[in-house]
């Protein structure tokens, strides 16, 4: 499973810190840190929200690896 790196690559690629992504999404950034370090999953509300928000699937935010796949593309 890709999720925590997936988010981490997301993030990093659109040029937001946690502090930022965390204002997005209405969570404190110790949440983001805990998604990107496999501490935590986000519910499945939240990774709607995460795929929607960077324009990928949730099958690909789940189980692809969007650094390998989409580098070029971000």
């Amino acid at each position: 499973m890709y999720l925590e790196k997936n988010i981490r690559y997301l993030r990093k690629k659109s040029g937001m810190n946690q502090d930022e992504l965390s204002e997005i999404f209405y969570v404190e950034r110790q949440t983001i840190s805990s998604w990107e370090t496999g501490k935590r999953e986000p519910s499945i509300e939240m990774m709607i929200r995460i795929a929607d928000f960077f324009d990928v699937t949730i099958d690909q935010l789940v189980r692809e690896d969007l650094s390998k796949k989409y580098w070029r593309k971000l």
